[in-house]
């Protein structure tokens, strides 16, 4: 497992320490527990490489790790210092690029302009949301609104393929790829005062970035986490703000939300299917019964207000006519069922 130590996170206010690292940890992990190898410093020839549990770059606060498929290479970029950096985890190797030719910093220069936030690995490319916003010029004294980005590169040469910009204050964030196309879904956090909170799709070829579509809503609140169902057909996006899962199809249309609670703060999102859940309980006690049916007018009668709420699982449960809407059907459909486990 690798991790990156604490950092001034942008939009996160007071909740983050004033610290920063410049370390990556690496932690292996067995049935007994965590434990941790040897620091980078203290490797020669009479260590293995594998057991290395310390990865220091060169610039301050790295985010957004990324692996590639194989486990040999890790990617970070630097929140604070906009230089972007990969790892192979087998020599213990690090090379690293500038990602703001516009300033052309060194990496331990803090310059806060583009303020990258996830790396995401898709093959030869590297995917990395850049958040921006207000940046305060130290050579005029002005502020100065960067827009949101997403940037293309070849994490084979580490070199910029392409970027694209959203536009201002949009604040992009998480970053996710379909399982089904050349296509790259990105979570902008947004900014309530401008309303550009919201989801867009970008689509890529080998040498380009290309906008597919930008969805928006006045609903969501500082968006956060991404994930895509396994088919593709499905994309989730958690609301820090709203306390909402949001869900869309493929196409950026809104299908629905699961509430998960006002104080939730939600942060990164991730998909785990290992069964479907058997349709009408509700309740997954492996009983179809007048309790599921209790669950299912409950979210029906409070559907108006901030106090429904139902599970993932207990959602899809419910959904029995598979219409994305939990009404009076889906009750009678369970009826149906418990009277034909009875008649059975």
């Amino acid at each position: 497992i690798y991790c990156s130590r604490m950092m001034p996170m942008n939009g996160m206010g007071d909740m983050m320490p004033s610290s920063e690292s410049t370390i990556i940890q690496s932690l292996n992990y067995t049935p007994m527990g965590l434990n941790q190898g040897l620091s980078q410093s203290d490797n020669d020839s009479l260590v293995d490489i594998h057991n290395i549990f310390e990865y220091n770059i060169n610039s301050p606060a790295p985010h957004g790790l990324a692996i590639n498929s194989d486990g040999t290479e890790i990617y970070t970029a630097s929140n604070t210092a906009d230089w972007i950096y990969k790892i192979n985890t087998e020599t213990g190797s690090i090379q690293s690029s500038v990602m703001d030719s516009t300033v052309g910093n060194p990496p331990d220069q803090v310059t806060q302009r583009l303020k990258p936030i996830q790396c995401l690995s898709v093959g030869n490319k590297l995917f990395v949301s850049c958040s921006a916003g207000v940046w305060y010029n130290p050579f005029n004294g002005e502020n100065i609104i960067i827009p949101g980005s997403l940037q293309m590169w070849n994490s084979n040469t580490m070199t910029l393929i392409d970027s694209i910009e959203f536009g201002d204050y949009t604040g992009p964030w998480h970053i996710k790829d379909s399982p089904i196309s050349n296509t790259v879904y990105v979570v902008l956090s947004g900014d309530n005062l401008y309303e550009t909170e919201g989801l867009a799709s970008v689509n890529y070829t080998d040498d380009s970035l290309s906008l597919n579509w930008i969805t928006n809503n006045t609903l969501f609140d500082t968006l956060h986490g991404i994930d895509v169902s396994s088919d593709g057909q499905k994309i989730y996006v958690s609301g820090r703000g709203d306390g909402y899962i949001h869900i869309f199809d493929l196409y950026g249309n809104y299908l629905n939300s699961i509430f998960i609670g006002s104080m939730s703060m939600l942060g990164g999102i991730a998909l785990m299917k290992e069964d479907f859940p058997q349709f009408g309980d509700a309740n997954n006690d492996d009983f179809i019964n007048i309790f599921d049916i209790i669950i299912i007018v409950n979210y029906i009668i409070l559907s108006e207000s901030s106090m429904s709420m139902l599970s993932p699982y207990s959602y899809y449960a419910s959904d029995i006519n598979e219409d994305d809407i939990i009404n009076i059907t889906d009750i009678v459909s369970v009826v149906s069922l418990i009277i034909d486990s009875v008649s059975e």
